[in-house]
């Protein structure tokens, strides 16, 4: 048991030093040195907007919360697509080290290594990864932000405007990092592993352009939400606008509109991590399974679409 745990630990320790082994990272060989860096440029947007936030709320000590947290709409779409859309783009750089690789098996399989310890490393390694980017994107807006919005009230009314800012955050990245794996694992089961490396720097680009968009577009559909004005369709089907509604529905807003967007939340977040542990699955399965048979295998059989792809090009 005590082996098993120390080999869980280094494999741990290994996956996740892959995750830093990139230009994003990386740049001059510097890992430690450059991804401080990262975490301080990622960090830094949370800490300047909640002090902008503080200062503008100042100049309403007699409005009611109600009031004040109507005019915070905004903010809290900013917050949100914000950190979906960085933490989406860190995922997407990490695209070739997210779901289980056949050379991680090649390498460890002359070891004597369970595959049960090998994917549990990698799914801790994942989480971590998440948590790290996670906290370090919001940690300190999480608290910052509620208390520029509630300076005035009690102190409970600050505990439970943390409470539903920090569930809302931790649902929207959880969303974003699931849907991410899951298209990857989509593509990669779909195509098969020749055709899946030449499609991936195009799904790349597609998924940053995306979630650029998103966050551009966020603030002004995101406005539909409020009561006062005559909600937008395209509110059903904006990522961003269901984990801003299921905010305000944590918040006791009664509004049927907050309620759709909370069930459209939940309804997703559950839909993604389905996908994504059923593409997990699919992928060790496909992959992993074919590279123990055979070492000299360099790639998965392409599937059928793989094929049709193929013989159309």
């Amino acid at each position: 048991m005590l082996n098993r745990f120390r080999q869980f630990r280094e494999l741990a320790r290994l996956f996740f030093r892959r995750f830093l082994e990139n230009d994003l990272i990386c740049l001059d060989g510097d890992t430690t040195g450059t991804l401080t860096n990262v975490l301080a440029l990622l960090a830094a947007p949370g800490v300047f907007f909640p002090m902008l936030e503080h200062l503008m709320y100042s100049w309403m000590p007699r409005q009611p919360l109600f009031v004040r947290d109507l005019i915070s709409l905004n903010e809290k779409a900013l917050y949100v697509s914000f950190s979906m859309t960085v933490l989406g783009i860190v995922t997407v750089l990490e695209w070739d080290t997210l779901l289980p690789d056949r050379r991680d098996y090649l390498v460890l399989r002359p070891f004597p290594v369970r595959l049960s310890t090998i994917l549990a490393a990698k799914i801790v390694t994942l989480i971590g990864f998440w948590g790290v980017f996670t906290a370090t994107i919001n940690a300190f807006s999480t608290v910052a932000f509620p208390a520029a919005v509630t300076q005035y009230d009690p102190f409970r009314n600050l505990a439970w405007f943390i409470r539903c800012h920090a569930l809302t955050i931790l649902a929207a990245n959880a969303f974003v990092f699931l849907a991410i794996l899951a298209i990857q694992a989509l593509l990669m089961n779909l195509l098969g592993w020749r055709l899946f490396r030449r499609v991936s720097p195009v799904a790349q680009f597609v998924l940053i352009a995306a979630l650029l968009a998103m966050c551009f577009c966020s603030g002004e559909l995101v406005m539909g939400l409020h009561p006062r004005r005559t909600p937008n369709p395209a509110l059903h089907f904006f990522p961003p606008a269901w984990f801003v509604g299921f905010y305000h529905h944590q918040l006791g807003w009664p509004q049927p509109l907050f309620r759709e967007m909370a069930a459209h939340m939940r309804t997703a977040l559950w839909a993604t991590a389905l996908l994504a542990a059923a593409g997990f699955a699919l992928s060790y399965h496909r992959h992993v399974r074919r590279s123990l048979e055979s070492l000299d295998a360099i790639a998965a059989a392409p599937g059928r679409v793989s094929r049709f792809v193929l013989g159309c090009v």
